[in-house]
């Protein structure tokens, strides 16, 4: 449904709420509001442009409440702003794919191109990158622009990426001759610049696994790579910083914290890059910043204040007692154990800020000083599965209680046969997407789904979901290391115990489930993989896109276990990238004699072939539009054709063949 925050508009309680925010009053506090109802107020209160972050205690919730905005917005609007591990030890294989999806978020924050941040309370008060920060390890290239490829590399250094010799993830470049390649941490596909002398040429993006040009870009933004970035744009001013620190160390309870400083900074004067930069997080940013100070004249919307209340207080609890045993190991420094903001700072914030807090039921408020306080009255709906007997009882329940009611039914062609069943029920069903024909004595049928059906019964109005949501979400058709979709884990329900699994820095061994670990007094879930000869590793769920399903030949039924720190996992990969270099160069070959022949080029399409495809009965999805398109353009070429259509049962393989 078009426009679905008007439903709003004429509830008095929203009206209360919207007035007291734009008056300056702060915190305004809604009670009596479920799940749905959290995530339509919020929709309503930016569905004018204003931009807002949101907070909820926990990263499910968070989450869950991301994908309920999104699906009020109908598009990928809202952003997950996730909470990440801080790295305090040497740990080979560390997954730094939350920390880029911070980063992404913070910048689109910074730039404007972020209407609404949704985080828990972990996630927003972990301290990280300040803004100023941001901005200035930021540039914009462009063709045209002046820049050398010595110093696009020390700008790439200084935003914390790595130097490799062939991009294959996030946050690396290379660099050859007068090409520099990087992979920002926000973007789907890495960039090529390639200079003409000091000059930018030309920026493209490019395929990781086939590492060919795609396409051509105005311009690509180089956005930092990690959050702690060191000052200079070499190691030498931070190994400089951490020596004067160790020389500032005395007595023999810091002689290990001195020791340490000591590596690093020899560390860094070798070229070499930190594996734990996060404990010197306090050390580089004395005033770090947190996730609500890029609100930039944003709301700021808090979901469950007294949960948020608790978790801040057992994360503050948490981080008292790790700071103390790093600290006794000499890992982290004195006076440097604080790498979160605490209740206090979550109170000031809702005072100095334009705040909108939730609650499902009124409670009492001793920390914070409410400026308004609105009583909701509403009802959260289950989703209506398709029975048309249930959905005509509810809908007679509406219309005799002088309910104005609406139902959403999916997608436009389900809204069109739902309208029409409904009439054939006898029921006074009228089709349309605009909230305003929503009136008394009949039901308004509408394109579109929300993960539930909601009502408010002081004010006569209920809206009714089907099961069938509308998915807005862009897929990608790539992952950030060029593989397909289907060989890296999206979910742990992706893996049963059994299954042989590669991890990128151990190698192939059997997943036997998830277990939960006691780690410094803390309690997580890790994913078991068992190697050869019993070595057992233990990978955190947060680290789940280290690992990916083994997807290679087997001798005899069986798979041969790496073992743990053999070295023979990394003599495979160099062993594969050589064969796979080789293979290239074949293909290379192969497909350049390929494009040298002459096949018969088909003739666009004529009468009967539009009245063909004007007669399907079924909309087309954008996929199978998509494969029509380019197969079309295959066929209408001169160039042999080389193609294979694929797709799960029931996709609309078979239109799409009989089109070609």
């Amino acid at each position: 449904m078009k426009d679905i925050q008007n439903i709003l508009a004429g509830l008095p309680a929203f009206g209360r709420v919207q007035s007291a925010l734009e008056g300056g009053k702060t915190p305004v506090l809604a009670v009596g509001l479920s799940r749905i109802h959290k995530a339509e107020f919020v929709h309503g209160l930016t569905a004018g442009g204003r931009g807002a972050i949101v907070l909820t205690p926990d990263e499910p919730g968070a989450v869950r409440l991301c994908e309920e905005l999104n699906a009020f917005y109908g598009e990928e609007t809202a952003l997950h702003y996730p909470a990440r591990d801080f790295v305090f030890r040497p740990v080979e294989g560390v997954s730094h794919e939350y920390e880029h999806a911070r980063l992404g978020v913070l910048a689109k924050l910074l730039d404007g191109q972020c209407r609404v941040a949704v985080a828990s309370c972990e996630a927003a008060f972990q301290h990280t990158i300040p803004p100023g920060v941001l901005g200035g390890r930021r540039a914009v290239l462009r063709p045209g622009a002046s820049f050398g490829t010595e110093q696009l590399c020390a700008m790439l250094l200084a935003a914390g990426y790595s130097r490799c010799d062939q991009v294959e993830g996030r946050c690396q470049f290379s660099q050859r001759g007068g090409i520099v390649d990087f992979f920002p941490p926000e973007s789907t596909y890495p960039c090529r610049i390639e200079l003409w002398g000091d000059e930018i040429d030309t920026i493209s993006t490019f395929r990781v696994d086939t590492q060919r040009r795609e396409d051509t870009l105005k311009q690509v933004v180089l956005s930092p790579a990690r959050e702690v970035l060191f000052p200079s744009q070499t190691g030498a001013g931070m190994a400089d910083l951490l020596e004067r620190q160790a020389g500032a160390l005395s007595g023999p309870r810091q002689q290990k914290a001195r020791q340490q400083l000591l590596d690093d900074a020899r560390r860094l004067r070798d070229g070499l890059e930190l594996d734990c930069c996060d404990r010197y997080l306090p050390l580089v940013y004395p005033k770090p910043a947190v996730l609500t100070d890029y609100l930039g004249g944003r709301l700021l919307c808090c979901d469950e204040p007294m949960g948020i209340k608790d978790a801040l207080r057992q994360i503050s609890w948490q981080q008292g007692e790790d700071a103390a045993a790093l600290l006794e190991e000499g890992l982290l420094l004195p006076g440097c154990g604080s790498f979160y903001e605490d209740f206090g700072r979550f109170v000031r914030e809702c005072e100095h800020n334009p705040t909108f807090l939730m609650d499902s039921f009124a409670r009492t408020y001793t920390d914070l000083r409410l400026a308004e306080l609105v009583d909701v009255t509403a009802t959260q709906l289950s989703l209506w599965g398709g029975d048309m007997a249930l959905l005509k009882d509810d809908l007679d329940h509406y219309l005799q209680s002088g309910y104005r009611v609406a139902v959403l039914a999916g997608s436009d062609k389900g809204a069109d046969l739902l309208c029409s069943d409904l009439k054939e029920e006898g029921l006074p069903a009228l089709r349309g997407d605009d909230p305003a024909l929503m009136q008394k004595g009949r039901v308004l049928v509408a394109e579109g789904g929300l993960p539930a059906g909601f009502e408010y019964p002081a004010d006569g109005i209920a809206v009714l979901s089907s099961g069938r949501l509308v998915s807005t979400a862009k897929k990608k058709t790539r992952t950030a290391r060029g593989g397909t979709r289907g060989d890296k884990l999206r979910s742990i329900a992706d893996l049963t115990p059994g299954d042989y699994v590669v991890h990128i820095s151990h190698g192939i061994g059997i997943f036997e489930g998830i277990v939960k670990k006691e780690v410094q007094g803390v309690v997580k879930d890790y994913i078991q993989i068992r190697y050869g000869a019993g070595d057992m590793l233990f990978v955190p769920v947060t680290q789940l896109d280290l690992v990916t399903k083994y997807i290679g030949g087997r001798e005899e039924g069986t798979v041969k276990l790496n073992r743990l720190n053999s070295g023979e996992w990394h003599k495979t990969r160099q062993r594969v990238k050589a064969a796979v270099s080789d293979m290239a160069r074949e293909l290379i070959q192969l497909y350049a004699r390929r494009q040298q022949l002459k096949g018969h080029a088909f003739p666009p399409d004529d009468d009967w072939q539009r009245e063909f495809e004007d007669r399907f009965e079924y909309t087309e999805t954008d996929d199978q539009l998509r494969c029509i398109r380019e197969i079309k353009q295959d066929m209408t070429s001169d160039v042999p054709m080389d193609r294979l259509l694929c797709g799960d049962v029931g996709f609309g393989k078979t239109e799409v063949a009989l089109r070609a």
